[in-house]
């Protein structure tokens, strides 16, 4: 029964994943389900009665084109670039980003630290293309295929986020307004870090009355409390940091609190303080700065428990003063401004310097300001996700921030392969920006370039994996199944972060990445001869079984080994078993 209630919550939370919110409560993330949603879902809620988004939910190709079919990810291994299984391996995903986030939440459920996203901005001049067609103003539905879009996607981001996770997405002035109720409904409006305002170069023609110099970068972390742990601006002292503890403010004088009026007894020699008299000993009381009584902030009691927190300071005036240390070389936290004035130049020149006149592409993000959103999570180890990669400004900025940090962090980019791009003949060159951009100048920022210019800049010496968007048909035969298995160890292979091949064999394939091995049983028969060879195997290694029978032992005698982690196999293709097996 208890396996039968989590794969029904497994189902809804990958179908319906509006229906689950994560609450903190007493240091722990806890899983809810909204009751009322549930209620809307079934049709007997009344939306009236809610506060939110209402709009025409408009399918898309994909959902046509998956009917029958497993979303899935092709290892392109001739496009991967490996310069040095010791650095950080980043992921490149061409395809519809809708695709490829549906494959990402059964390797990636809960793994992502920070999510940037860069989306049309739904302006009605062509930014916007839905199922192949360009959505302009005239078009009566372009708020709700937009949000539309942008909602289904926004819903399956927020399965990938970790708890302590946050997700950043810049928009203009056309849909922030709608965006930002469609974040509160998906990712709670308690989530809501708040918007930061980005300065840009704003242009006369950008608007009728008001020269546009802003956009918005909207914010939110994945659960209450997560974003003030990581993106607290934070600044380590070298000496103490300490406050008076003589109260100030409202109610600071003796008149207000006269409990809390009180002779402290101090030596300045030896810094002794007590709230008795002793040999030697200096009255110090609260005095205000006008010398009328005041009161502390501390009662007598508390003067004692926690004593050792006290210092001794000299006033300008030469009287003594008692003050609480706040921390002792240790970070103080305070807010970020809401106004982003740094790092809001134009990215097209970065990306000029890497490709040259063929990096057609418009509007770019200036490298510096995504390394600006990244940084603010402080977690040099952090896997970030773009899924509207265009010009692969986000792994350009992380490569060159783990370059300049020593940082480990991991990007997954995703972008289409649309676009028009043209020879020097002015003829039209298959391939649109994936190949002729993002690939080309990932390629080049970790195996180095020369600019327009001359210039030589060296290589971050950094890895790329290829991977994509693919469809696998729903098999029909145990035998079907194998080759369909076999196929899908590229899954395997991305949520291990494994991708160098060790060992390929019908029975099992292993891989690396330098640090720690994937291991992959097909055959839950050939399970004694994979215990010999991974006793061989040096360092950690993370195994998946495929095993045809529920109740197959394979996982158990495998995890024997000290060095080896079982992990279950994601549940669309254990589904898949099953369904053959029935």
């Amino acid at each position: 029964m208890a396996s039968t209630n989590r794969e029904v919550l497994e189902a809804l939370r990958s179908s319906f994943p509006q229906l689950f919110s994560h609450r903190e409560e007493n240091g722990q993330v806890v899983e809810r389900i909204d009751l009322e949603q549930i209620r809307l879902l079934a049709g007997e809620g009344n939306y009236s009665d809610r506060y939110g988004l209402r709009w025409e939910n408009k399918p898309e190709r994909f959902d046509a084109d998956s009917v029958g079919k497993l979303p899935s990810l092709k290892h392109v291994c001739t496009r991967s670039i490996r310069t040095d299984t010791a650095m950080p391996t980043h992921t490149l995903i061409e395809g519809d980003n809708y695709h490829a986030l549906k494959v990402l939440a059964y390797t990636h459920e809960r793994s992502v630290d920070v999510i940037y996203i860069d989306p049309p901005y739904n302006t009605g001049k062509g930014d916007f293309v839905y199922n192949d067609r360009i959505v302009d103003r005239e078009d009566g539905y372009r708020h709700s295929k937009w949000l539309s879009f942008l909602g289904k996607r926004l819903r399956l981001a927020k399965q990938l986020l970790r708890p302590d996770g946050v997700i950043f997405i810049s928009i203009d002035d056309n849909e922030q307004a709608p965006l930002t109720l469609l974040c509160d409904e998906v990712f709670g409006e308690e989530n809501r870090v708040g918007p930061f305002i980005k300065k840009i170069a704003g242009g006369k023609n950008d608007s009728k009355f008001i020269k546009v110099a802003h956009e918005y970068l909207l914010c939110y972390s994945a659960t209450p409390g997560a974003a003030d742990r990581m993106l607290g601006r934070s600044w380590t002292s070298e000496r103490s940091v300490s406050q008076s503890l003589r109260k100030w403010g409202d109610n600071d004088r003796r008149q207000d609190r006269p409990n809390l009026f009180f002779p402290v007894y101090v030596d300045e020699v030896s810094g002794r303080i007590e709230v008795a008299s002793f040999s030697g000993a200096t009255e110090v009381f609260p005095k205000r700065p006008d010398g009328s009584d005041g009161c502390w902030r501390w009662s007598q009691k508390k003067i004692l428990d926690e004593g050792d927190r006290l210092i001794l300071k000299r006033k300008k005036s030469g009287a003594i003063d008692i003050h609480v240390v706040e921390a002792e070389g240790a970070d103080k936290v305070s807010p970020w401004d809401s106004v982003i004035d740094e790092n809001t130049g134009p990215g097209g020149t970065a990306l000029r310097d890497i490709l040259g006149d063929a990096a057609a592409f418009t509007y770019p993000k200036n490298p510096d300001f995504l390394k600006w959103i990244v940084a603010r999570h402080p977690n040099r180890d952090a896997l970030v996700l773009d899924f509207f990669a265009g010009s692969g400004t986000t792994g350009h900025a992380v490569m060159q921030l783990n370059a300049e940090d020593g940082g480990r962090r991991q990007c997954i980019l995703v972008t289409n392969d649309e676009g028009e791009f043209k020879g020097d003949a002015g003829n039209v060159l298959p391939g649109g920006i994936c190949t002729h951009v993002t690939y080309p100048r990932l390629k080049k920022v970790i195996e180095g370039y020369t600019t327009p210019k001359g210039k030589q800049v060296a290589g971050l010496g950094q890895n790329l994996e290829f991977f994509e968007a693919a469809f696998q048909a729903v098999p029909k035969s145990r035998r079907q199944l194998q080759s369909f298995v076999r196929h899908s160890t590229s899954l395997l292979q991305l949520k291990a972060g494994c991708f160098t091949p060790v060992e390929t064999k019908p029975e099992w394939s292993l891989h690396t990445d330098g640090s720690k091995h994937l291991f992959i049983l097909f055959d839950d028969c050939a399970v004694e001869a994979a215990l010999e060879r991974l006793r061989s195997v040096e360092g950690q290694v993370v195994a998946y079984v495929f095993a045809y029978d529920s109740d197959d032992d394979s996982a158990d005698v495998l995890g024997q080994l000290p060095n080896v982690t079982v992990q279950e196999v994601p549940q669309p293709l254990l589904d898949l078993f099953f369904r053959i097996k029935e």
